[in-house]
């Protein structure tokens, strides 16, 4: 379950249901298996969210940088342990996204 703290997930859940939505995560999820293709053992949500903004039109809310994340690790079990998250509390939280 998400933290009590983690007020920008429900905001999080309506964007991924956009358009914007749907294309970040597909390019996030790309850009994710083209790091770990090239044998990295981890790499930064945050970086890969700067080269979306970068090669799209599409801006990424910072807040929902670490949702993104968290989101491809669950879906990916290849990821889940490429991103650094803080707490291990959350849980299966996007069955609303998944397509």
């Amino acid at each position: 379950m998400p933290r009590k703290s983690d007020k920008h997930l429900p905001e999080y859940l309506l964007w991924r249901e956009t358009s914007d939505g749907v294309r970040a995560y597909k390019m996030f999820a790309r850009m994710s298996a083209a790091k770990l293709a090239e044998g990295r053992e981890s790499y930064s949500a945050s970086v890969l969210c700067g080269a979306i903004t970068f090669e799209s039109d599409i801006s990424i809310n910072n807040n929902f940088v670490s949702h993104l994340a968290r989101e491809l690790m669950e879906n990916d079990k290849r990821f889940k342990e490429f991103f650094k998250v803080r707490g291990t509390s959350w849980g299966p939280l996007f069955e609303a996204v998944r397509a």
